[in-house]
């Protein structure tokens, strides 16, 4: 049977896998919350193990301070992220893009600013190497 500090750090593991998924959402990545309630969630039968002193204490102390660290880890690098500068400079939904010019797939010079004066324009850049 599995030790209810166990399922703490069980429930902690489920909320680091889900990030992933949940970070390529859209809609979720700015707030990620479900991650954020699996890491919450941890925290419930933590401290249920840790005021209760349910089985082995040495068991439920490794389980328990595990589950801790894992949600300072994420709330750590959770509010990390969220504080990186954006780059300066960076164009912006809505407003005219910088002079600059740059080569199309043709070869030839492309500037966005005189596409513009024929429609909407979507400029799209492939990082890397192909």
């Amino acid at each position: 049977m599995v030790s209810i500090a166990a399922w703490s750090l069980i429930v902690s593991f489920v909320g680091w896998l889900s990030y992933v998924p949940v970070a390529k959402s859209p809609k979720l990545r700015r707030t990620l919350w479900p991650t954020r309630l699996l890491f919450y969630l941890s925290l419930i039968p933590a401290i249920i193990a840790m005021a209760m002193q349910l089985g082995d204490p040495q068991s439920n102390l490794l389980f328990v301070s595990a589950t801790f660290i894992s949600f300072a880890l994420f709330t750590l690098s959770f509010y990390t992220a969220l504080k990186l500068p954006v780059a300066a400079g960076r164009p912006e939904v809505g407003k005219l893009l910088p002079e600059f010019e740059v080569i199309g797939e043709d070869g030839r010079p492309f500037n966005p600013n005189q596409a513009c004066s024929k429609g909407p324009l979507l400029l799209v850049f492939f990082r890397g190497f192909w």
